[in-house]
């Protein structure tokens, strides 16, 4: 587990910037509420993680399809937010 915990710390480490600017530029535009990029991001690392945990992804022994998989994961969050405030938005009119 330690290993594990590691290695996770260290593409927390070399992604995780990179993945809260990629939300930042797929939330500009929007009304910034109570969560934002870098909660996005959060998510879609967890996802990841938990994604890895459960087999549902498989990555190769270079982890070259690792940043895609990431992209993949933080845009569909990014998307999931916004047509959650904007649901929002039509339930308080």
């Amino acid at each position: 587990i330690k290993e594990e915990s590691d290695a996770i710390f260290q593409l927390w480490n070399l992604y995780f910037h990179r993945m809260v600017l990629l939300a930042r530029q797929r939330l500009s535009g929007t009304q910034r509420v109570a969560r934002d990029e870098e909660d996005v991001a959060i998510s879609a690392f967890k996802s990841f993680c938990l994604g890895l945990r459960e087999g549902r992804f498989h990555l190769d022994d270079q982890a070259d399809n690792l940043w895609p998989l990431l992209v993949k994961l933080t845009i569909y969050k990014a998307s999931d937010l916004i047509r959650f405030n904007n649901r929002s938005k039509r339930k308080s009119n």
